[in-house]
This record gives C-alpha cells, sequence and structure tokens, in this order.
C-alpha cells in the first residue's frame, strides 16, 4: 500500500511535469482532475465504496467503544434499539477471533441517518469555502516548493544531512497536503439550498458518495431507542482540532 501511496503522489496523473527543481504545472494534458489528484493525497480517503450497499451510511460509522465499523442488521420489535420507522440497525458485530467488544453499539436507521445527514446540511450551509480554497492552494504551493528545495539539493553539492532535511521538508509538506486534501472533493460539492431541495430524488448511492465527501467520522454510542443527540459524534473534512 505505501508503494500505491507514492505512486499516487506522482503529480504527472494531474498534468505536471517535474524535473528537478523545474516544474511545469500545465506540461501535459491530466489523466484526472486536479481536485481528484489532491484529494487521493488523503490515504484515509480511499474507502472501499460499494456501489452495491444500499444502505446510507455503511462503512462510515463506527462503534463507539471498539471503533470498529457497524454493519447492517434487520431490526425487529424485541429489540431494544427498536424504532417505529426503523427498517435495519446499524451494529457492532466484532469478528471471530477478536475479542468482544466491551459496549456493542446498536441504532435504528431511522435514528442515525436523518440525524447525519441534518448535520452534513448544516455543515455545508456553514462551509466557508473561500478559505478552504486558501488552505489547499497554501498546502500546494508548501509542497511545490519543498519538492523544488529537494531536488536542487540532490542537483547540487550538498551534504548528506542538508539532502536528507531537504527530504524530511518535502515529506512534512506532502503530510500537511495529505491532512487536508478531501478539502478539494469538499469544494465540488453544490450548494446547500439546491442540494436539500434535491436530496430526497438523489437516490442512496448518490446520496452516499455526497456525505462520503464530507464525513471525516461518525461514531456511535450505546444499544437503545434514545435519540442520536447525545449518542452519535460527527466530524466533518477540514475542520481544525478542537472544533
Amino acid at each position: 500500500m505505501k508503494r500505491v501511496h507514492y505512486l499516487l503522489r506522482n503529480p504527472v496523473y494531474s498534468g505536471e511535469a517535474r524535473c528537478g527543481e523545474l516544474i511545469n504545472p500545465t506540461g501535459h494534458p491530466p489523466i484526472v482532475s486536479h481536485s481528484l489528484w489532491i484529494a487521493a493525497q488523503d490515504p484515509r480517503s480511499h474507502s472501499h465504496f460499494n456501489r452495491n450497499v444500499q444502505t446510507l451510511l455503511t462503512g462510515h460509522v463506527h462503534c463507539g467503544a471498539c471503533g470498529l465499523p457497524l454493519k447492517r442488521l434487520p431490526l425487529r420489535k424485541h429489540n431494544p434499539a427498536w424504532h417505529p420507522a426503523a427498517r435495519y440497525a446499524y451494529v457492532c458485530r466484532r469478528r471471530q477471533g477478536q475479542l468482544p467488544c466491551p459496549s456493542p453499539t446498536r441504532i435504528a436507521d431511522s435514528i442515525l441517518e436523518p440525524y447525519v445527514v441534518n448535520a452534513f446540511f448544516r455543515w455545508l450551509e456553514k462551509l466557508d469555502r473561500p478559505a478552504a480554497r486558501e488552505r489547499l492552494a497554501a498546502a500546494e504551493a508548501a509542497v511545490v516548493e519543498a519538492d523544488r528545495l529537494y531536488g536542487a539539493t540532490l542537483a547540487s553539492s550538498a551534504s548528506q544531512p542538508q539532502r536528507l532535511a531537504a527530504k524530511k521538508a518535502s515529506e512534512q509538506a506532502w503530510l500537511a497536503l495529505a491532512a487536508i486534501a478531501r478539502l478539494a472533493l469538499v469544494l465540488e460539492l453544490p450548494a446547500a439550498t439546491p442540494l436539500r431541495q434535491r436530496w430526497p430524488s438523489l437516490g442512496v448511492i448518490r446520496q452516499r458518495q455526497l456525505l462520503a465527501a464530507a464525513l471525516a467520522a461518525v461514531t456511535v454510542a450505546g444499544a437503545d431507542a434514545s435519540a442520536a443527540r447525545g449518542r452519535v459524534r460527527i466530524s466533518f473534512v477540514g475542520e481544525r482540532p478542537g472544533r
């Protein structure tokens, strides 16, 4: 996987040509969009998106106790997490051979899904797109400059410690870009108001794609039919630590 990640770093995919410290951002036709190439720099963005999954949040929701992804299971009336409008539940199910979860999560789709979707639209309404573009542009510029200096160092008579320092600076710049890389996909999301109007007609697969671009983490605690507030924690791409 590490080798694949370094392969995806190659800016040739976005149309950039490099030779040492020489950089041409439009050296040839791009293979993928620039925003998609930037998003690929975050290894956490390589989720296993399955078009056959017909549940809105499968793959995006994790157990608050053990951290494993929640799976879909039918939800029947005798279950303590049963909810009148529920079709199924998101459930923590440890695989065989693993230690048991200390507090397995179970939550009805009719409780979790509307809560996450409403949080998504509140976040999208407040999204500061100009600030997000500035953060991405600054991180990308830092990568370009660090790589240029690294290339110049390799081509010079610099000492081995100087070369290692330039390499480390380049790696740090790439890590900083990876930390906010998914903002590139966030910036392609439609405006909140028209998207909210179209949301019911989009279908589960398209809704999942839009949520996947925005959600950083969703964790759930408890195994009953209580409200989502207090049980569900949601973070979105690009949110600064401590928010």
